[in-house]
């Protein structure tokens, strides 16, 4: 046998093996390879149209905002009405200004007309709808993507305008207070807001919301749920309010994880029937789809009066009657600036007021102010104005009223000294008040 024969018996094997090869079926995952690989293009093109480059200042900050200027990003969801879909954190829970601008770089004001106070969602509508993309995003409502499937997130990491970045779903998680996709889709500072999409449908599976930063720490990367956020959407289209209720408990952890059972109850009529290690199981006799509280709240969005809750206790099944009280959502809170201070309701869950005067809290002590020089901190809980008692706005308003800016004014608080949430010292302040003003969403504009 010669070299060139024997070449050419290679060739012809090499040739017949091709052949067999393809006629033969392509597997399903092979399929949806193909199918994802040729469909990326169009969908990060969609997702360059319909997503926005979102800019916010906050010039007056409850707890959870800083003062500040900061950037995001937010993608249309409903053309008609001008929604677009974004996280609380890039809107800022506190009065500001918002502008939005598509590829077109043309800026839009807008405005949040819903601001989750649960989860890191807020619906922002911008009123100039003239120029805005054709379409919107189509969200998925469905079942929560499985682990290994395909997901792009948009936005703008780093100030890096209309980036789009790859992955797969990693998983789900409620460890940090709420349900979330895990994902290795690279989300960063400019990111949040932005949608997390389906490669092989174009679908929106997530709003990108944060990542877990460390050194040993690489691609783990979160999105809220677009089947909750699809609930909230859903009810305000339908002109009713998506707050979910507070129920009056918190929850006890296990194992890093959080659980439906609960730990605490607030005073009563609040908890509406709820004990101390009741744990939730189901809806009006229907089981949670899992078993966070996430997955509760949102089953109670839009939820009447007359809703029961099927609890184990002691061993046993029990139906109760909850009170539905709406949570109080950062759109309807309003605070008080007194000599540089913002005071408001506290944010603090797990400690019981019961058997205090207050739960007024100082959100934010302005630099150089009055506040600032007695030391005022945040966190701090009123007590008292000048030997008075003061447990809300009002009173706390009463008591500032008409007081002269020339005579220091002593303000009685309790400061968080551990991180167990107890007030564990007295502490007296005193200012000279010199500027009083309402500040909220609703409020005339903050000094």
């Amino acid at each position: 046998m010669t070299l060139s024969t024997t070449r050419s018996s290679v060739l012809r094997r090499l040739a017949l093996a091709t052949a067999v090869a393809a006629s033969l079926p392509a597997t399903p995952a092979a399929i949806a390879a193909a199918r994802t690989e040729s469909g990326v293009e169009p969908i990060f093109a969609a997702a360059r149209s319909y997503t926005a480059y979102v800019r916010t200042r906050i010039g007056m900050p409850f707890i959870e905002d800083e003062q500040a200027s900061q950037i995001g990003a937010a993608f249309l969801v409903d053309r008609d009405r001008g929604w677009l879909l974004t996280n609380g954190h890039v809107t800022g829970r506190s009065p500001g200004n918002v502008e939005v601008a598509f590829i077109d770089g043309r800026a839009r004001a807008a405005r949040p007309i819903y601001i989750d106070p649960y989860l890191d969602v807020a619906v922002l509508e911008v009123a100039n709808r003239t120029g805005l993309p054709a379409r919107a995003a189509t969200m998925d409502c469905g079942p929560i993507p499985s682990v290994g499937h395909p997901v792009g997130a948009f936005g703008h990491p780093e100030d890096l305008r209309f980036t789009g970045t790859r992955g797969i779903i990693s998983g789900f998680t409620a460890r940090f207070g709420e349900d979330r996709l895990q994902t290795d889709a690279p989300i960063n500072p400019g990111n949040s807001g932005g949608p997390l999409i389906s490669l092989e449908t174009g679908k929106v599976v997530g709003i990108n919301t944060d990542q877990l930063a460390g050194d040993k720490v690489q691609n783990a990367n979160f999105a809220v749920l677009a089947r909750q956020v699809c609930h909230i959407l859903d009810l305000l289209r339908a002109g009713k309010d998506p707050t979910p209720p507070d129920l009056g408990v918190t929850y006890f952890v296990e194992n890093d994880e959080p659980t439906l059972t609960v730990a605490r109850v607030a005073p009563a009529p609040a908890a509406g029937g709820l004990q101390r290690y009741d744990r939730i199981v189901a809806v009006n006799d229907a089981p949670l789809d899992w078993v966070t509280e996430g997955a509760l709240l949102d089953r109670l969005r839009g939820a009447t009066a007359g809703t029961t809750l099927q609890v184990e206790r002691d061993g046993r099944q029990v139906s109760i009657r909850p009170a539905l009280r709406p949570a109080l959502t950062p759109l309807r809170r309003t605070g008080l600036y007194v000599a540089g201070a913002l005071l408001s309701v506290s944010t603090l869950r797990n400690f019981d007021f019961s058997d205090m005067p207050t739960a007024l809290m100082v959100h934010f002590v302005e630099e150089g102010s009055p506040a600032d020089a007695a030391g005022l901190q945040i966190y701090d809980h009123l007590v008292a104005v000048n030997g008075r008692k003061v447990g809300s706005l009002e009173e706390l308003a009463a008591a500032v009223e008409g007081l002269p800016d020339d005579q220091l004014t002593t303000l009685e608080v309790l400061r968080l000294v551990d991180r167990e949430d107890r007030f564990l010292e007295s502490v007296l302040a005193r200012i000279v008040v010199d500027e009083v003003a309402p500040v909220g969403f609703a409020a005339p504009p903050a000094p």
